[in-house]
């Protein structure tokens, strides 16, 4: 959740751009630390 912030911040994104981001950019999920079959991203009201 932290690394999810630090996106945010780093590319001014807002809760539902960050969820956006984690299903669209690979290098995001990456970074987050996410697994591309088993982890689900965490949804806007989450963040």
């Amino acid at each position: 959740m932290f690394k999810i912030l630090l996106l945010q911040r780093w590319y001014n994104l807002s809760d539902v751009a960050a969820e956006e981001s984690l299903y669209d950019r690979l290098s995001f999920v990456r970074f987050v630390g996410l697994s591309l079959d088993h982890d689900e991203v965490p949804d806007s009201s989450t963040i």
